[in-house]
């Protein structure tokens, strides 16, 4: 799977990574979704996604709201390619340690995760846009 991926550097050292996400097409089986969240949705067998891959900051980083911005600009930026691809979903695993971090920005688990550890987890976009449109503005910015 081709992916495209975003860094953030330090305006300090250009060469130091600070953090990093990739994201991707992809699609999530109906059949693995919760049925709450399959009302109104076409019958297809696979529902449009935006994988959200490869999240990191550097651990010299971490707590400085480094993650808070990434994951901001991923957000917009899936809501962004939502418009041209008809997406639905971000999807993602986390490791058990970072679970409650997502659930944070709304994520939430997919039951009957096969690998040990880690949780497989989305964010609906439809209800991120409508947040958008009910605070009539951005939610989710990058500042410098």
């Amino acid at each position: 799977m081709v992916g495209m991926t975003y860094v953030a550097i330090s305006s300090d050292t250009p060469d130091r990574v600070l953090g990093y996400y990739t994201i991707a097409n992809t699609s999530i089986p109906r059949t693995r979704m919760p049925e709450d969240v399959l009302r109104g949705l076409p019958k297809y067998g696979d529902l449009p996604a935006i994988l959200l891959g490869r999240f990191a900051v550097d651990a010299d980083f971490q707590k400085r709201g480094i993650g808070h911005i990434l994951m901001s600009h991923a957000i917009s930026t899936s809501v962004a390619v939502s418009q041209l691809s008809a997406a639905r979903y971000i999807f993602t695993e986390s490791y058990d340690s970072t679970t409650g971090w997502y659930e944070k920005y709304s994520f939430r688990q997919i039951p009957g995760g096969e690998e040990p550890n880690r949780n497989k987890m989305y964010l609906d976009l439809k209800v991120v846009m409508k947040a958008r449109e009910v605070a009539g503005k951005t939610l989710f910015t990058i500042s410098a």
